[in-house]
């Protein structure tokens, strides 16, 4: 069956569900299959035509309580990035083995895009020289539902070997955006040109904390033997 076939089925019984409760959801679950799976890009686009407006309203819902300087749309255009991005990924793709998972992991990457953008409007704690006690494990973005775990156990052994590792405001604010956010040295001096006069800086002083963290945490280990 052509793309263009399985889009207008699932336009279909999409309006059907929402006029009566009841819907096939055979069309729709087989052009997140063929996105997903067979990383098919016409599949991906008649997915974003059919349910941008859906992801619109989680976005609206869930950003109700926050100020948020970003557009609707780019909220929208975001989650399904991430959607592309980690949801074809064979350990993700094998268990979204129905419409309802398929919706399910797309609205977790809508909700995580206005959450990371919340966290970046309101972090400011490093960039004032604060100490790493304000990092607080909540903040720290969800980029990935698969990701959330690991980030946390790296975070909790980050916090107390980064306090005795970092030593200047410029090393705290390059470790939160690298380690945190997720930054790479571009991104952070796009951000901060005042900061650092080109990406060669930011590259340096990431290699330089790197360094010094790896001599600590060999240093840990080799007491705990």
């Amino acid at each position: 069956m052509t793309i263009s076939t399985l889009a207008k089925q699932c336009g279909a019984e999409a309006e059907r569900y929402r006029q009566t409760g009841q819907s096939d959801e055979t069309s729709c679950f087989e052009l997140f299959r063929r996105a997903l799976v067979d990383r098919d890009e016409a599949a991906w686009r008649a997915l974003y035509v059919q349910y941008q407006s859906l992801v619109a309203r989680w976005v609206s819902a869930h950003a109700a309580a926050f100020a948020l300087d970003k557009a609707l749309e780019d909220f929208v255009n975001e989650a399904f990035a991430r959607m592309w991005q980690y949801g074809v990924k064979p350990e993700t793709a094998e268990k979204l083995d129905g419409l309802g998972k398929c919706l399910s992991y797309l609205k977790k990457c809508a909700w995580s895009s206005v959450e990371d953008h919340r966290r970046w409007q309101d972090k400011d704690a490093l960039a004032k020289g604060e100490t790493l006690d304000n990092w607080r494990e909540q903040d720290a973005p969800a980029s990935s539902p698969e990701d959330q775990v690991e980030r946390d156990a790296f975070l909790a052994e980050l916090r107390r070997a980064l306090e005795e590792t970092i030593q200047s405001s410029q090393e705290r604010l390059v470790a939160e955006e690298s380690w945190v956010y997720g930054q790479t040295p571009r991104q952070i001096q796009a951000r901060y040109p005042e900061t650092f006069a080109n990406v060669g800086v930011v590259s340096q002083t990431k290699r330089n904390i790197l360094k010094r963290l790896r001599r600590k945490l060999n240093a840990d280990v080799q007491q705990s033997v």
